[in-house]
């Protein structure tokens, strides 16, 4: 349809009256669309954030559930894990370093959210040394005074106790580590960041440092990423999106309409997640982003209605020109939206992780609300401004700006030389695809962070001087009472180590 047309004979006459609507009625339509933010936000507030492992595992997937079991069976749960690292001779085995290793335990005990009773670390743990008919246990690192002696009593009793090599000290004794589980994951974040300050306003001795990581600490850690990735995408992208906004009309209302909605659009489905009881993943922050630009995009075609009517049909009144760019575009943005809105509800079908489905459930509401906003408050506020200026038609000849002369000049190119153009994409989709056969699927949680990350550099440190932070798990099960404690299942519980450690 041209676009100096304003007929509404292919419009169903059902849309055609609300448009009519809308520009009579323009401040309810505002009026209602602000009220039902306002309610958006106020659910937005009650959404919690999932930064756990567990989070991309359905919630009925077995392992999940056996997990469930175990740590209501073991306590075993994500530990936050302290190093302390020296880089003397003596290693930690030295006066100054086991009374920081002591004292760090016992402020770690009185930390909020922290088990007391399941902190480990030569504070805790015991040396068992065998004799003829007697075993021998004794704390490694004994109650009262630390001096040279105790150090002495301490490297004999590692080295008669390997169990300890590797997990609690270090086989050269340069370090050793202090675990201590949480009573609560889901406030790992205000752990951490506990743990963290201790770690940095605890004083010292001269060539010790101390390393804060563990499964706990990237889960609480990642929280703390997660806030700080949106405080910079979304302003960025928001101004971003703004100055192309702009630089497309030359006008503040083609520019600040578009993102009005984009933030309305952001905060209905946020709300929506809160009161559906959803959880803000790590990657929630990436479709909030991907909202904004689907957002502004039908809004800039009915703009760029508007203007062409306006330039072709400067006698019209502000409320046809805006009832007539609506029904210019009414259908091609509502064939957008559906596209969009299914590919992503393909997510929502096809993928198995939580977090990929509700991307893709949520992704699509959020498409659904924007093409809502941009058929009923954006001409609703449009019939609200005054009339806009009309705006010159560009030409090659005569294009009003670098971008439009850039425009034209790559168009008429690629018209005069289309096989070439076929060629090179052609070419350049083969190298992609081949590149792409390169992807390593890995999911280490501490590759999220930036190498120079505190966290990073202390789980890179701690796996660099003992066995690493993450552990695996293995039960075994007797279906009778003390059927682990047969001589047969212990033999064979041997051999199942044996293997383990090959």
């Amino acid at each position: 349809m041209p676009p100096d047309t304003v007929s509404s004979e292919s419009l169903a006459p059902g849309l055609d009256r609300w448009l009519r609507f809308t520009v009579r009625r323009p401040l309810f339509i505002v009026a209602c669309a602000l009220l039902l933010t306002v309610l958006a936000a106020i659910s937005a507030t009650r959404l919690h954030k999932d930064t756990s492992a567990n989070a991309y595992i359905e919630p009925d997937n077995p392992a999940l559930l056996y997990r469930e079991k175990v740590i209501e069976t073991f306590g075993l749960k994500e530990p936050i894990v302290i190093a302390v690292v020296g880089s003397s001779p003596a290693g930690i085995l030295s006066v100054d370093s086991l009374r920081l290793v002591r004292d760090l335990v016992e402020r770690v005990e009185r930390i909020p959210n922290v088990d007391p009773d399941r902190i480990v670390s030569v504070v805790s743990q015991s040396s068992i040394r065998g004799g003829a008919d007697t075993l021998e246990v004794s704390p490694l690192l004994p109650a009262g005074e630390i001096d040279a002696l105790t150090v002495t009593t301490l490297r004999e009793a590692l080295d008669s106790t390997t169990l300890y090599d590797g997990t609690l000290v270090a086989r050269d004794r340069s370090a050793t580590v202090i675990v201590a589980e949480l009573l609560d994951e889901r406030q790992s974040a205000a752990t951490y960041q506990a743990v963290l300050d201790l770690t940095r306003s605890i004083a010292k001795p001269g060539g010790i440092e101390l390393h804060v990581a563990g499964a706990g600490a990237i889960t609480g850690y990642f929280s703390t990423y997660i806030d700080r990735d949106a405080g910079r995408l979304v302003p960025f992208t928001a101004i971003a999106v703004s100055m192309v906004l702009f630089c497309a009309f030359f006008s503040t209302r083609s520019s600040a309409l578009p993102m009005l909605i984009a933030a309305m659009t952001v905060i209905a489905t946020l709300g929506a997640m809160a009161a559906s009881g959803v959880a803000f993943y790590a990657i929630t922050n990436g479709m909030v982003v991907v909202l904004i630009g689907i957002s502004v995009a039908e809004p800039m075609h009915v703009f760029g209605e508007y203007y062409a009517l306006l330039r072709n049909r400067p006698t019209l009144s502000n409320a046809e020109l805006v009832r007539g760019a609506l029904r210019n575009v009414w259908w091609p943005i509502a064939l957008t939206s559906v596209t969009t809105l299914v590919g992503f509800l393909s997510l929502w079908l096809t993928s198995t992780m939580p977090p990929i489905r509700y991307f893709g459930l949520f992704g699509a509401f959020g498409v659904l609300v924007a093409w809502v906003l941009t058929v009923s408050l954006l001409p609703a506020a449009m019939a609200l401004l005054p009339k806009g200026a009309p705006k010159e038609s560009p030409s090659p000849e005569r294009a009003p700006d670098a971008v439009s002369r850039f425009m034209f000049a790559v168009g008429g190119r690629v018209i005069r030389a289309p096989r070439t153009v076929l060629a090179v994409t052609a070419i350049l989709s083969v190298a992609a695809l081949s590149a792409a056969a390169l992807v390593r699927v890995d999911h280490a949680r501490i590759e999220n962070f930036n190498a120079d990350e505190p966290i990073y550099i202390a789980d890179r440190e701690i796996n660099r001087v003992l066995a690493g932070t993450n552990q695996l798990d293995i039960v075994i099960e007797s279906s009778s009472d003390d059927g682990i404690l047969m001589p047969e299942a212990l033999r064979r519980i041997d051999a199942l180590q044996t293997y383990v450690t090959s």
